[in-house]
């Protein structure tokens, strides 16, 4: 299992592409061809029937063709595609692009490709992908809301469409009181940070700051939550792990009701520079349920071949252990990817700068009714990419 990103990589207990093949952060054909893998590399790739990659659409087309090309060198079959390994992509084209502004200063890609995406990879083009299309929206029940969604996600918004959503805005009187687990949506982190913050400050009760432990090949950028984890008693809180017991999931809501100290946590408990992990936290969660939580360990994984089973194994490269859970009066569009809330208010004071990036926001509410916007949206906040459009249309047909 990979995928682009690490926090993506984390949320399937993968590896990224690039630490599964030791890619470097700018690598290219040339540079593929001079990997040489360790032995036991090798015979893992020799041994490997399926890749399955995440969020297919932050794959860009010069990553993807590397990847083919790495297979073919390293993998069971070096004269078909991606070395005869079964390739799974699985992903949402119109959320999450791939960062475009590294392919156009990276030097002759964008004279290479048609457009950053996966679709446009040679490899992709050449080889022979069956395509699966999930239609049932589970998320929202609103017929409505529904069609409004669609039109948006499509760029076919129409007048009624816009005055329907346009209700929910706070210039039509719809207003916007920042009750429990109700969440502002922000297309930056800078705005999201600043909200945070606001609210955190304001609350009377003590700061305390949890000091996060990474080891091994955990980068900074890398970690799901704050290394230095600044809560008070009141804050609210999203949690960032599917709890064990199934008590919360990844991104349930919660506030922080009380700590308490845990006496069988003690040799977590001498970090020199703010508080440690021998307390439990008591959150309470939108179920209305109060649950313990205790630091969670995330673990970066890399795969290898068992040589006594002869099968494809995985092992702990890197941990990070925090609580698992991140302020969240306000999180990023990008951040709330994949989550649900019952209360949202999106500000787009910054303005929208992502295709995709509207739907994305406003498809995060169950309902209309829990819908707020700071300000109207316009018909030029709907950014659509025409190729993705394209490459669907074509799939279609």
């Amino acid at each position: 299992m990979l995928a682009p990103t690490g926090v993506a990589a984390l949320n399937v207990e993968g590896q990224t592409i690039h630490s599964f093949c030791a890619f470097g952060p700018n690598i290219t054909l040339g540079n593929v061809k001079k990997l040489r893998p360790g032995s036991a590399k090798f015979e893992l790739l020799q041994k490997l029937n399926a890749v399955i990659i995440d969020e297919i659409s932050m794959v860009r087309a010069d990553l993807l063709d590397c990847l083919d090309k790495f297979l073919r060198l390293n993998g069971p079959a070096a004269r078909m595609p991606f070395g005869g390994i079964q390739m799974i992509f699985i992903g949402d084209l119109y959320q999450l692009p791939p960062v475009e502004k590294d392919f156009i200063v990276g030097g002759g890609l964008i004279e290479e490709y048609r457009s950053p995406y996966f679709f446009d990879a040679h490899s992709f083009r050449k080889a022979q992908f069956q395509y699966v299309q999930l239609k049932t929206v589970y998320r929202q029940k609103d017929q409505v809301f529904l069609d409004v969604l669609n039109a948006v996600r499509n760029k076919a918004v129409t007048e009624e469409h816009l005055t329907i959503l346009n209700k929910r805005s706070q210039m039509a009187g719809a207003k916007f009181t920042f009750e429990k687990f109700a969440i502002y949506l922000t297309p930056t982190n800078a705005q999201a940070r600043r909200v945070n913050n606001f609210f955190l400050d304001k609350m009377p009760s003590p700061l305390k700051t949890y000091i996060g432990i990474a080891s091994g090949k955990f980068e900074g950028r890398e970690l799901p939550t704050d290394l230095d984890l600044r809560v008070k008693i009141g804050a609210q809180v999203m949690m960032l792990n599917n709890d064990r017991q199934k008590r919360w999931v990844n991104g349930s809501m919660g506030k922080i009701v009380r700590g308490e100290h845990d006496n069988n946590n003690e040799a977590e408990s001498d970090h020199s520079n703010g508080h440690s992990h021998s307390d439990i936290i008591a959150v309470e969660l939108e179920t209305g349920k109060t649950e313990y939580v205790k630091p969670h360990t995330w673990e970066m994984f890399q795969f290898f071949l068992d040589k006594r089973t002869q099968k494809i194994d995985s092992k702990t490269v890197g941990t990070f252990t925090q609580y698992p859970f991140k302020l969240a009066w306000a999180v990023t569009i990008h951040k709330a990817q994949g989550k649900t809330f019952d209360k949202v208010c999106i500000d787009l004071s910054t303005g929208v700068f992502a295709h995709g990036q509207l739907y994305v926001a406003l498809s995060r509410c169950r309902t209309l009714e829990g819908l707020y916007l700071k300000r109207p949206v316009a018909d030029s906040d709907i950014l659509l990419d025409n190729r993705i459009v394209k490459f669907l249309q074509d799939l279609n047909h």
